[in-house]
């Protein structure tokens, strides 16, 4: 501009807002009056709130808020100082933006962690002994319930026979749920949240979109507990349920790593991927439509304890209909001494007993998941009322 003298001073290319308060670090060469003493606030509105150091007459930095600089932008009658404070308005206005987006990112689901794990304890205590039955049942397809319960009750002696075989491996099967339900809920909540946050731009999606996202999220939950817990957790379950002899816990898995190396925990995990995934990419869009639909769409109504068994019930009969055929061949993959892979066990299962095979212990496995999942649900949503659900 005329009439001032020319020194290069220096001031940013960046504004950082914080707190409302913007701080301009030195940066960019700047025209600045000579002397000092000749700093004319009217001819450069600007620099009245600057932090000038006078030996060198170098500005080191500015404090302005937005206000102030929205304000002086508008003023501002040089085209030079319009220029460059229209440049700072950009700016700000973009960090806002920056900062909005960073408030709205969903933080991530501890809280279904945490009743995930409490709900699938619960699962666990109340249904171990017909998970019991269903795995010596689709193992020994011949049989009864009534003979196979009989079976597992005759197996062992003193605090191991009888009624205690039906809870043989409960131990380790409670430290499995904690894990791998609080894994299968954060996991399905972490995906859904950020689908809606970077596909959808926050914008909550419309009930067929919903029910969609609700099947990935699903599918997403049950890969990830497969891998993390599922497969080598299911494959020791299996071994220690069908083994000839009494065995403990920890001495089948000793076998297993000696024998088979840590690859072996991961025998039949194929089908054990499938089950986990079809399992989850069912049960948790039918939950929802059906809890969606008793609430009337109203995300913030709390439902009744037995609405959510109602659901969590029939969300587990459901899944359990489409992918018995999925578990029968992962049990049988599993078994000591069994099929090594996915073809070998389809056949054999159709040899000893034709299409109908595939669904043994079906009804088992409904008496068994259904409840589960009941119970599931119900004990996970009362959990994340009394923690407070997001």
């Amino acid at each position: 501009s005329s009439g001032i003298n020319a020194e290069y001073g220096v001031l940013c290319e960046q504004l950082i807002i914080e707190a409302g308060v913007a701080f301009i670090p030195v940066q960019k060469p700047l025209l600045l009056p000579h002397s000092l003493n000749n700093y004319n606030t009217q001819t450069l509105p600007l620099f009245d709130t600057l932090f000038v150091k006078k030996k060198k007459s170098t500005i080191i930095s500015s404090i302005m808020d937005k206000q102030t600089l929205f304000s002086q932008y508008a003023s501002a009658n040089n085209s030079f100082l319009k220029s460059m404070l229209s440049q700072f308005v950009v700016r700000a206005e973009s960090k806002d933006k920056e900062n909005k987006d960073a408030a709205h990112k969903p933080a991530l689901p501890w809280k279904r962690l945490v009743a995930g794990a409490v709900a699938g304890t619960a699962d666990v205590w109340v249904c171990h002994p017909l998970d019991r039955i269903k795995t010596h049942l689709q193992n020994n397809p011949q049989l009864t319930i009534a003979q196979s319960t009989k079976e597992i009750l005759s197996k062992g002696k003193g605090v191991t026979g009888g009624i205690s075989a039906l809870y043989e491996g409960i131990l380790p099967m409670t430290v499995e749920a904690i894990f791998k339900v609080g894994i299968r809920y954060f996991s399905f909540q972490f995906f859904v949240d950020q689908y809606t946050h970077r596909v959808l731009g926050g914008v909550k999606p419309t009930a067929e979109k919903q029910f969609f996202l609700n099947l990935l999220g699903g599918g997403f939950a049950g890969a990830v507990e497969s891998f993390a817990v599922v497969i080598p957790c299911e494959l020791l379950k299996v071994r220690h349920m069908t083994q000839a002899h009494n065995v403990s816990f920890s001495g089948v898995f000793k076998d297993v790593i000696k024998n088979e190396g840590i690859r072996g925990l991961y025998t039949g995990g194929s089908a054990t991927f499938l089950r986990q995934a079809t399992n989850h990419m069912i049960r948790f869009p039918v939950f929802y439509a059906i809890t969606g639909y008793l609430k009337g769409n109203d995300p913030n109504k709390h439902l009744a304890v037995w609405q959510n068994l109602v659901a969590g019930g029939l969300a587990g009969t459901a899944s359990t209909l489409v992918n018995n055929p999925l578990d029968t061949i992962k049990t049988r993959m599993q078994k000591v001494g069994a099929n090594k892979s996915a073809v070998e066990a389809i056949r054999n299962i159709y040899r000893d007993g034709g299409i109908k095979a595939y669904w043994a212990g079906v009804s088992m496995r409904i008496v068994r998941v259904a409840p589960g999942q009941a119970i599931t649900w119900a004990v996970l949503e009362w959990v994340l009322k009394l923690l407070g659900k997001d």
